[in-house]
């Protein structure tokens, strides 16, 4: 049986492994979410006059050049000196700043913070005026990297500046707040997003929802998922998810029911949204509840995730149903789905 002695340890789920793909699926629906923003910005007319393959050659050999890459031993790049030899080429894209905001950009998902702080400082040498645009990309760089204090100093530095922020500023401030797990200074930019800026995205919401996941905060959770639907903003599966999610790291099985009922009338069945509800029927000790959600997921037509067996195979084996895991376990590998 499972954790007996001599027992293959792969016949166990793993809580850890379990709670960082539920994570990851999670946040894979982000990412896709904030597409929006890259929609925001060609919406804008924020494409770069340079041309893209250019672009995206320099930040290739600025990484490479720090190590971010199979660099050549003994290369080093000079960012300043690459960005003064593209400025030459195309002075316009530059000056205007659309070339700046694509490299930004493009660190940013490279994670690459000390690359973009060089870019930084090198538009304020090149007297290139900063945009919100720029203020936006960096942010977003500090999002990628949990830094959510810069994010925080670039705000403040915006206001001295006189700087409108927008719902993109406000959104990748929260995001990093989100990923460092500081639900409390989410909140506060939330309130700020409120009182300054119109507009509905959901994407800080969400963000601000999975920070107080984080932090362990169910009823902050609830509010803001309140307060999102009296503005007018229409949640996510990635809204009821991180909710339901909330409720679980919480021990509020019974709520993180509720949510779920919620969610379906909105968007139906979701495995991700199903698999979070499982998780807290499991920390909740509740293991015939937690398969018979699994079954009815199963009944729609969906098929259940490694994260959704993992979770009903913890939940039956906190509750001393090695057999019923032990089938489970049978039907991951009928499907072949991977062995955590």
């Amino acid at each position: 049986t499972p954790h007996s002695e001599g027992a293959n340890k792969n016949l166990a789920p793993q809580d850890l492994d379990t709670y960082k793909r539920s994570y990851n699926e999670r946040a894979n629906l982000r990412v896709r979410d904030t597409g929006e923003i890259d929609s925001y910005h060609r919406q804008r007319g924020r494409q770069p006059e340079q041309p893209t393959n250019a672009i995206n050659q320099l930040v290739e050999r600025i990484c490479v050049g720090q190590g971010y890459g199979q660099a050549p031993r003994g290369h080093r790049v000079n960012i300043a000196e690459e960005l003064d030899r593209m400025m030459n080429g195309a002075p316009n894209a530059f000056k205007s700043g659309k070339s700046l905001t694509t490299i930004l950009s493009l660190l940013a998902r490279r994670r690459n913070m000390d690359a973009a702080l060089k870019v930084w400082g090198w538009m304020r040498e090149a007297k290139i005026e900063r945009s919100v645009f720029h203020y936006n990309s960096l942010i977003s760089v500090c999002e990628k990297c949990r830094d959510w204090r810069m994010a925080l100093d670039l705000m403040k530095e915006m206001d001295e500046q006189g700087m409108e922020k927008n719902q993109i500023t406000y959104s990748s401030a929260i995001s990093a707040c989100e990923k460092s797990g500081n639900f409390q200074v989410a909140i506060d930019l939330l309130d700020r997003m409120e009182k300054h800026c119109e507009g509905k995205s959901v994407i800080p919401y969400n963000a601000a929802i999975s920070a107080c996941e984080k932090g362990l905060n169910s009823a902050k959770a609830l509010q803001i998922f309140e307060r999102m639907k009296k503005r007018g903003v229409i949640p996510t599966v990635i809204t009821y998810s991180a909710l339901i999610s909330a409720c679980e790291k919480c021990g509020q099985w019974k709520l993180a029911l509720e949510v779920l009922e919620w969610m379906k009338k909105d968007f139906g069945t979701n495995v991700i949204a199903y698999s979070a509800a499982i998780a807290a029927l499991s920390k909740g000790q509740q293991w015939e509840m937690a398969l018979r959600l699994f079954r009815e997921l199963q009944a729609t037509g969906a098929n259940p995730s490694v994260v959704t067996y993992n979770t009903t195979m913890t939940a039956l084996e906190k509750g001393l149903q090695w057999e019923k895991a032990l089938d489970l376990f049978d039907e991951m590998k009928q499907r072949n789905l991977p062995i955590t």
